[in-house]
């Protein structure tokens, strides 16, 4: 099923999206407290989140394993998170001390933002109404800081 044009539209406001959940987040993480930051990715993960649920559901119904897009995401979500978090500390969990959460929810982020522009990509090849790679570095460069 491809997008319509009021995807194309969604696909569009993304990178906007994306910079104005990081102004938000980076607040926390410039507090330098492990709960703030850990807020901070929090809120980022779940925008980033919320825009893969969107995404697919450009996506033929149950397309994504038989599930909700939303139960398929969180469940995404949480592996990506276990495996971060179980390579990250090799001496055994809870070694590596609260930092190892800030870490992990940032490689979360640059998962979830991988899956973001893969999905774009997949959704927007040969069509004449956005251009990729300008979309690409627009979400690329949205929130440099």
């Amino acid at each position: 099923m491809p997008p319509t044009y009021d995807n194309i539209t969604y696909i569009k406001s993304l990178p906007k999206k994306r910079e104005h959940a990081y102004g938000e987040a980076k607040q926390k993480w410039n507090t330098g407290v492990t709960f703030e930051m850990l807020e901070g990715n929090r809120l980022v993960i779940e925008v980033l989140k919320d825009i893969l649920v969107k995404l697919a559901n450009s996506y033929p119904l149950n397309h994504f394993n038989n599930r909700s897009p939303e139960k398929y995401f969180s469940t995404k979500i949480s592996s990506i998170a276990e495996w971060h978090r179980n390579h990250s500390e090799p001496e055994g969990h809870g070694t590596g001390g609260t930092i190892v959460g800030v870490v992990v929810g940032e490689r979360v982020i640059a998962n979830l933002e991988c899956m973001v522009s893969e999905m774009v990509l997949s959704l927007t090849s040969n069509r004449d109404d956005i251009n990729y790679k300008a979309w690409y570095n627009e979400w690329i460069i949205s929130y440099n800081d």
